[in-house]
């Protein structure tokens, strides 16, 4: 979660989300490569491990929710 010029904005394992005083919330699913990047896009500094790392992380989180 941080609060940027886009409001606050929160990137969870499968989405992000921004709210801004005054409109409307705004919710967008994301795969996992968009996650990652969105939390980059947060000030989130991932090196090649961590990404990697992350990326098996939100790929089982997923596979877990889905049974499979």
């Amino acid at each position: 979660m941080r609060h940027t010029d886009a409001g606050h904005v929160t990137v969870t394992e499968t989405a992000r989300t921004e709210r801004a005083a005054g409109s409307a919330t705004r919710h967008d699913d994301l795969t996992v490569a968009e996650v990652i990047d969105g939390v980059r896009e947060l000030g989130v500094e991932l090196g090649r491990e961590d990404r990697e790392a992350l990326t098996r992380t939100l790929e089982r989180i997923r596979s877990q929710a889905h049974g499979t």
